[in-house]
């Protein structure tokens, strides 16, 4: 029975991070939500269409993919999928989406001899969430990776970023 509520709990989680394609297209509803308090804003990050990363912001990502990948190489995970960062509500947004993208690129080179970058049947599953402060020009990203056999969070990294060119609160 304990085998069979393991199970349940990583499929549960991995419904809140993945949508299959027969699915409609809203995005799944947040595993948790941080409140309005802490100096975050509580409204969505908007976005102009296409942001691009900064050489400052590609940096960063490249230093915490280099930190996750040594813990994913220490515990000998061979299979690794990257889903696309979301708002604290978990809503996706064209700059979580450019961070994703760019963090997974990063994770794949620091990895390329232990384990792999997958869309499907992944050991774990990473997330991002970014949440801009209420002062404005900056927000943080929380990088969670979730094992998909237990659903427990295997390591984790929060990071702070000033917001692209053009990104409004």
């Amino acid at each position: 029975m304990g085998q069979g509520i393991r199970i349940l709990v990583c499929l549960f989680l991995l419904s809140l991070f993945t949508t299959p394609s027969f699915c409609s297209d809203n995005p799944p509803s947040p595993p948790f939500s941080k409140g309005g308090r802490g100096g975050f804003v509580s409204s969505e990050i908007s976005q102009k269409v296409n942001p691009q990363l900064t050489k400052t912001h590609v940096q960063k990502l490249n230093r915490i993919a280099k930190i996750i990948s040594s813990e994913i190489i220490k515990r000998d995970i061979k299979t690794v999928k990257v889903v696309d960062f979301t708002d604290f509500k978990g809503k996706p947004s064209a700059t979580g989406e450019k961070m994703s993208d760019e963090f997974s690129r990063q994770l794949g080179i620091f990895g390329k001899t232990n384990f792999s970058i997958v869309n499907n049947g992944a050991d774990v599953i990473v997330t991002g969430t970014l949440i801009p402060f209420k002062e404005g020009g900056k927000w943080r990203l929380d990088i969670k990776v979730i094992s998909s056999s237990t659903g427990k969070i295997i390591t984790s990294y929060a990071g702070i970023f000033k917001k692209l060119k053009g990104v409004r609160r």
